[in-house]
């Protein structure tokens, strides 16, 4: 019997075959002794493990992420060294028995991408267990046990994109009393955090790492945060991320002696604070999509500083003491408002910049003839960030070609600019809500007179299809699907779903100041 230790993976089984003869034998024949020590059966689709598995007595790790599981045989209780177990996307509704009985050394559990609406149970393994990841399910509420005296080693926990702070009443019923807090490092991401459960991180005062922030294009509990006061940071924290949390202001995080890494992009800052606010051991900056349009002198007094992101703002120049950055390695400037380019030539650890999408063209080699490419700085920091749908154009020349060039603002005539067809389409519509002229009822024949509850009464009302498409169409081209499917958003006539709330709705909208019609008001006394 060969007693190497072999780390067991089903690669030849057919994915389609999710628990027949073919995988088992595979499965089998790979199988050289007792001392297995990792077994991998990933993307298989098994809906069940194979009967078969042999007595894993000296198994390490297990990894049966991507199939159809949704429970776990009794004799996985056999493998007591085991320490890792990976059960990502699966079927689970519940945390399996095996975990909930047995597997005390587990170290590791990964669940995320499953079926489970709560984990109010703790697994077996509490006193041992250093990773927890919870993510992409369904728990409502975020497990007491996480609060015990018994989590003696847990450092990382990831409940992201679950809706379990919707309720945030229910942590006032904490107790206090038996609240140690030894996480490290916390990922709440899109769980519909809020203000009001600012408090809950008050229980955890040795946190390293936070991660508050939301995925640009999920909107399923979003996290909103307009006020971070400094009482409820952590004073250990060296990674703080709260991107996209509808920021009102900057934190104060000039306390925090530790912090290494801050991530406040996608808010609405629009200007830093005049006193200095951040720390000064600051590494990694990210302001990108704030709105900021200038920067404070204090900037400059970050000498660890070697990530500064500040795209998509409208920032026009740098402070003065922007040149004491010694250290900064990567600058990304993209998207701003600068009209010539800033010196950079003291940055000689640059190894990444982009200054794309500003008024003047970037030089060939920006920080001096004897420094790097620019093209080899751009690719760097693309590259570094995934960012390789940006564009390499002047701001100048993508406005006139978004004007003469875009389908969404073209119309009949090429010349026709976006303000001529806003006054185009306010002069349509006085004509429509203009006075008419006085009519000579007694000459006119039956068949001519007018009618109110005729359906073109509301179509010449309330249509504007005379108006240019595709201007209209632009306008509503980054509105909500939310807001554009409300029966509270004007829409032209012919564009109108039938549904019941149109339909009361074509009655309600008249020309202004104009009454409901009721039945006999015309007709003579």
């Amino acid at each position: 019997m060969n007693a190497e230790k072999h780390n067991i993976e089903e690669e030849t089984a057919p994915k389609h075959d999710c628990n027949g003869v073919k995988m088992y034998n595979s499965f089998r024949y790979n199988i050289c002794g007792e001392l297995i020590t990792v077994l991998k059966l990933i993307d298989l689709e098994l809906t069940e493990l194979p009967k078969q598995l042999p007595e894993l007595q000296n198994l390490y790790e297990i990894n049966f992420s991507g199939n159809k599981l949704c429970c776990l045989p009794s004799k996985l209780l056999n493998a007591k060294g085991l320490r890792i177990i990976n059960l990502a996307n699966n079927k689970f509704r519940t945390m399996p028995e095996c975990l909930r009985s047995g597997l005390r050394a587990l170290k590791h559990i990964n669940l995320s991408n499953n079926c489970l609406s709560h984990f109010n149970e703790p697994p077996a393994c509490l006193p041992l267990l250093k990773e927890l990841i919870l993510a992409h399910n369904q728990i409502s509420v975020v497990p007491y046990w996480v609060f015990s005296d018994y989590v003696f080693m847990l450092d990382i926990l990831d409940l992201s994109f679950n809706p379990c702070f919707r309720e945030a009443r229910e942590f006032k019923q904490l107790p206090k009393n038996r609240i140690k807090g030894y996480i490290k490092s916390l990922k709440l991401i899109n769980t519909d955090f809020t203000v009001v459960s600012l408090g809950l991180l008050l229980y955890f005062p040795l946190l390293t790492s936070l991660d508050l922030g939301n995925i640009k294009n999920i909107i399923k509990a979003t996290n909103t945060i307009f006020d971070f006061g400094k009482d409820y940071i952590p004073r250990t924290l060296e990674e703080l991320y709260l991107k996209g949390v509808c920021l009102a202001s900057l934190p104060d995080i000039s306390s925090l002696r530790q912090l290494k890494v801050l991530d406040v992009s996608e808010n609405y800052l629009q200007i830093l604070p005049a006193n200095g606010i951040l720390a000064s051991s600051l590494q990694f900056l990210n302001l990108s999509r704030t709105m900021l349009i200038t920067l404070p002198d204090y900037i400059g007094k970050l000498p660890h500083l070697t990530h500064l992101m500040l795209a998509e703002n409208d920032i026009s120049s740098l402070p003065s003491s922007f040149h004491l950055l010694n250290n900064l390695e990567v600058l990304d400037l993209y998207n701003n408002s600068f009209q010539a380019m800033p010196e950079i030539g003291s940055f000689t650890r640059l190894k990444a910049f982009d200054i794309w999408m500003n008024y003047f063209e970037p030089p060939s080699k920006p920080a001096g003839e004897n420094g790097t490419t620019y093209e080899d700085l751009i690719k760097n920091l693309r590259e570094k960030f995934n960012f390789l749908d940006r564009h390499n154009f002047i701001k100048e020349i993508v406005e006139l070609c978004a004007t003469e060039t875009n389908s969404s603002f073209q119309s009949t005539s090429p010349d026709i600019s976006i303000a001529s067809l806003m006054a185009e389409n306010s002069k349509y519509q006085s004509n429509i809500i203009s006075k008419p002229e006085e009519e000579n009822w007694e000459s006119e024949s039956s068949d001519d007179l007018f009618d109110p509850s005729e359906e073109y009464f509301y179509r010449q009302v309330v249509s504007l299809d005379n108006c240019n498409r595709d201007f209209r169409k632009n306008c509503l081209k980054f509105c909500p699907e939310k807001i554009k499917n409300s029966p509270h958003l004007f829409q032209p006539y012919t564009e109108r779903s039938n549904s019941e709330c149109w339909e009361q709705r074509r009655l309600l909208v008249q020309v202004e100041n104009m009454s409901l019609i009721e039945d006999g008001q015309f007709e003579d006394a």
